[in-house]
Order: structure tokens, then sequence, then C-alpha cells
């Protein structure tokens, strides 16, 4: 029994000097903030209990209340504003009553030029409209009428077996004897400068009897003081022909190959050594346009005994990668790569506007008749140098207008 009595005593003594941890002095009780008391020791840890009562040990520096955390507040959401659309492109007018055909571009492209006498006290001359500015007027933008090259910066004329070239910025001329181009035309010949403005390039059929297909043309070269005058290149065909490379080092000559055939060959002849590398042939084939960079050739075959060879090609200029392309209609370079034409539907109340991209062998349109309606009449268009715009005469009252294209 006293035994009993005195293990009871001892079970008591123990329950009382037991000590409960407490959490560290900076954890959060019962989320309210306060930190939870209780004798800790300097690393937060309780005090170890030696199984007798401990002394309280010193009354614990209040430490300041913990702040709870910073909330950063949530975004509020904002409605993104709706782009508004880019609104289609829209012809706009340039010319009144009827006024006027065959329209061109200055060679910046910001102006359309045309040949007009717009009254009875006017003076005919080629005049400009900046289609950069709305609203502006036609200006004179040269008063002399006359065979200008697209720079307007030379003017060729023939007569009497010569040709002469006149540069007005400071009235320096020459004379070419270029002799008669042909029987049927005793003038003198028509000639194209080269690009650097130093050379030209000429064609003589010759005064033979027969028919024209037994006939040789040929081409001739010099510089542009008459000096050097040569043959480069004797062709059948009085459709034989020439004309620049943009490099100015070659030039695209065509005519007939032999007189077994019909066909018409196209060559690059190469001035430096006289080579000619022929690139094409075919019977119905029109002459076409040289790219920007002299890369590739686009022309048209018409009316060929096969059907399907009548269309539009493209071909690379050494002779390689010659394809039909998927449209039909006219068209002008782009840049080096693209194509603008306009679709042949004769039957259409509004043409569009489309591009073709050489790399990648597709089109898109640029315009839709649905947004942007228009006609023209004719097929009477232009493209800007920069390819920014085309200038047409419209079927409905056959004034000139501009429409701006997406780039």
């Amino acid at each position: 029994m006293r035994y009993l009595i005195v293990m009871a005593a001892l079970a008591l003594v123990l329950a009382a000097c037991q000590s409960t941890p407490t959490p560290p002095s900076n954890a959060i009780a019962a989320g309210d903030g306060t930190p939870a008391a209780g004798p800790t020791t300097t690393s937060g840890n309780p005090i170890a209990s030696s199984g007798s009562a401990a002394r309280p040990a010193a009354q614990p520096t209040a430490t300041a209340t913990a702040a709870p955390p910073t909330q950063t507040p949530r975004p509020t959401p904002t409605a993104s504003p709706t782009p508004s659309p880019t609104p289609p492109p829209q012809a706009r007018q340039l010319t009144q009553d009827g006024c006027c055909v065959a329209p061109s571009w200055s060679p910046d492209g910001s102006k359309v030029i045309y040949l007009d006498k717009p009254s009875p006290d006017a003076a005919t001359a080629y005049y400009g409209i900046d289609v950069t500015t709305p609203g502006a007027k036609p200006e004179v933008f040269e008063a002399r009428v006359a065979q200008w090259t697209g720079d307007f910066q030379y003017i060729t004329t023939r007569g009497d077996g010569f040709a002469i070239i006149e540069r007005p910025s400071d009235g320096k001329t020459w004379r070419i004897n270029t002799g008669r181009c042909s029987i049927i035309a005793p003038t003198g010949c028509q000639v194209t400068l080269s690009p650097d403005r130093q050379q030209v390039v000429w064609s003589i059929t010759a005064e033979a009897t027969g028919p024209f297909e037994g006939r040789h043309t040929q081409i001739r070269m010099a510089n542009i003081d008459g000096s050097n005058a040569r043959t480069i290149a004797s062709l059948l065909s009085t459709r034989a022909g020439a004309s620049w490379f943009p490099d100015g080092r070659r030039l695209l000559v065509s005519g007939r190959p032999d007189t077994t055939t019909q066909d018409i060959a196209f060559w690059v002849l190469d001035l430096a050594d006289g080579s000619m590398k022929e690139i094409l042939r075919g019977e119905r084939i029109n002459r076409g346009a040289l790219s920007p960079d002299g890369q590739w050739l686009f022309y048209t075959i018409v009316l060929d005994d096969h059907p399907e060879r009548n269309g539009l090609w493209l071909i690379r200029t050494d002779g390689t990668d010659q394809r039909k392309l998927p449209f039909f209609g006219p068209a002008a370079w782009r840049g080096n790569t693209k194509l603008v034409y306009i679709p042949f539907e004769p039957e259409t109340t509004s043409h569009s506007v489309w591009e073709y991209d050489v790399e990648t062998n597709t089109t898109h349109a640029l315009t839709d008749p649905k947004t942007t309606p228009f006609k023209i009449s004719f097929g009477d268009w232009a493209l800007s140098p920069d390819g920014k715009r085309i200038v047409f005469m419209a079927a409905q009252d056959r004034n000139l207008y501009v429409l701006d294209l997406p780039n």
C-alpha cells in the first residue's frame, strides 16, 4: 500500500514537471498574428525538462507583432480594344472630261504622266498629277512632246538615215548614222539606249527580193556618239530585234534559228565575248519583259496549233525553270520576283488586281471586286515603278484613276 502511495505521488510530481513544446516565437498562432508564449532556447527550441520543477526563465522580451504578408493586388481584367479593320482601297479620280489615254509614271512613282491639251489656249504637253497629295491638280511635267526615254532624260528622233539623241538638261546632242531600217522604213532606225546611256543598239533588215521570211536582220551597236558602229548579230526574220538586260552587259535577241523552221528563238548575247546562248524557241512566242534584275523572262504564246501552249509563260534567263503561269491577263513586274496582273475577264462588271509570286508559284488577290469595284477600259493601265499603285482609264467615264495597292 505504501508502495502504491509513493508511486502515485511520484506520478503527480512528474506530471507537474513536464513542459509542453511551443512553436518558435515567429510562428503565427491560429492565424491571428500573435506569437505563441512559452520559454525557448536561443535556437527557438523548447527547454528540456530536468525531471524536477524548473525555475521559470527571465521574463522574455516582448516581440513586435508580425505584420501579415502583403497581398499583391490582382490585375483588373481590361478588354482589349478590337482593332479597326483596314478599309479596302478605293480608286481615286485624277482627271475630268474623259481625259486621258495611255498614262505612264514619273521615274520615282509619285506622279501620273499623260499627254493632254486641257483647254484651247493651253499648251499640248505632258502633264503630271502628284498622287501622293490628295486633291493635287495637274501641272505641266514636260512641255516638249517627243520620244522620251522612260526617265525623261533623253529624246530620240530619226530621219534621213540618221538617229539623233538629245539630252535637254544640257543641250547635248549626238547624231548616229544608222542607215535605213528596211525598205518599208526609209527613215533612220529607232535606237535604244543602254542602261548607262553610253551605247545604242538598232536593227536593220536587208533590202532583198523574195519573201520576208528569208531576209536577214542585222543587230547593230555603237557608242552614243555613233563611233565604233558594228554588227553584233545577224538573224533570220524581220521580227528580229534586241533589248538590253538591266546590267548593260547583255542583250536579249530574237529571230528564226534557220530556214527550216518557222520557230522564233531567243538568245542571250554576251557583249564581252559575242557568245549567244539560246534559252527559248517556239513558233508563236511574243516578246515579253525581263525582270528588273534580269533573272527572269515573262512572255506569251498565242494562236499556237497546240492550244495547251497558249498562255503566259516564265523562264529563267539561263534557260531553266520554264513554266506556264496559272493565270492569263496583262501583267507587270513588281520587283524581281512578283508579277501584278489583271485577270482577263471580258464579261466582268468589276476587275481585280492579283499578284503572282515567282518563288512560290502562287497567286493571291490584292483587291476584291465586292469592296473595291472598278473596271478598266481597253486594258489601259500601268503599274508605278515602286509597285505601290496602278493608274487606269475607267470604263464608265474614260477618266484616269489611281488605286493604291496593299503590300
